[in-house]
């Protein structure tokens, strides 16, 4: 729901419209997190290879009738409070509130929906609230009981199901990071103590593989000579796939580095596959990052 609907994220429309987009995007990811995940990256332009019939069906079988119960909850919640102009020791008030508080940066112009991962459990509260709301309509408590303990054995049985689609359980599978390959070149030839300015993008893998001092690479080129007097800085590290391929960041810096080979130079060039994260009819899966020493 929320996936399918990221490409608003990139559009530079504004008012209503950006934020409409921007509300679908980030409340959609609420829903689509469990039990099955929708492809991450899913857009108009990579459905072509990553949308799948079973995805479709998920969305429809499973995300969508958990938002509609979802939106009913909170129906039902606004309305009891309406009715009953309770305020004080207010359960339903307490986690609206809380919801909001905790969901309130998704109002930001730019806003990842891990800003507001911890507002995720609230929604798990509105789609109980909405499906015992609608079963003590609709159902007496003798059948409320027996659709409970269905839905607990359904959830049991599909634990087994969840790890065949899911298997990365962090105790028994390899942990793999982006550029592998560029981290082990570090750990090698470069010391430890040695700081490092990495393109936003490969700084997180290096973090966790290495143990070098890391920066991030300004996006401002006329910052980068400061940031290296200020930090003692002795390599910067760019890459093709944050640069060009994907998205784009301190693509003015990294041009800054390749066009002064007097200031900067280039010392290796390492090749990455990222087969282990993307499909392989993905055309990004594969990268070439560069290391430059800084010259004295």
């Amino acid at each position: 729901l929320g996936r399918i609907g990221a490409w608003g994220e990139k559009c530079a429309d504004s008012g209503f419209v950006s934020f409409a987009k921007r509300m679908v995007f980030n409340f959609g990811y609420m829903i689509n997190i469990e039990p099955f995940d929708i492809p991450r990256g899913l857009n108009f332009t990579t459905m072509e290879f990553l949308l799948f019939p079973r995805h479709i069906v998920y969305m429809f079988i499973i995300y969508l009738p958990l938002a509609l119960i979802a939106v009913y909850g909170l129906y039902s919640m606004f309305r009891d409070l309406i009715k009953n102009r309770k305020i004080y020791g207010n359960v339903n008030l307490f986690i609206l509130l809380l919801f909001l508080i905790l969901a309130f940066p998704v109002t930001q112009q730019l806003a990842s929906p891990r800003y507001i991962l911890t507002s995720y459990l609230f929604v798990f509260y509105f789609i109980s609230y909405g499906l015992v709301t609608l079963l003590e309509k609709k159902f007496s408590t003798k059948l409320q009981t027996k659709f409970l303990a269905f839905i607990a054995v359904l959830l049991i049985l599909l634990v087994p199901f969840w790890y065949y689609e899911n298997n990365y359980f962090v105790l028994f599978t390899d942990k793999k990071t982006f550029v592998q390959n560029t981290g082990e070149y570090i750990k090698n030839n470069i010391p430890e103590n040695t700081g490092i300015m990495a393109q936003p993008g490969y700084n997180v893998g290096l973090i966790y593989q290495t143990g070098n001092r890391m920066i991030g690479l300004h996006g401002d080129p006329s910052q980068i000579p400061l940031l290296i007097d200020k930090f003692n800085i002795s390599y910067i590290v760019v890459g093709d796939y944050f640069t060009y391929e994907a998205f784009h960041l301190a693509q003015e810096s990294v041009e800054y580095v390749r066009n002064n080979p007097d200031k900067f130079e280039l010392i290796a060039t390492i090749q990455e596959d990222y087969s282990d994260f993307f499909v392989e009819d993905d055309p990004i899966r594969t990268d070439e990052v560069y290391i430059y020493k800084i010259k004295n």
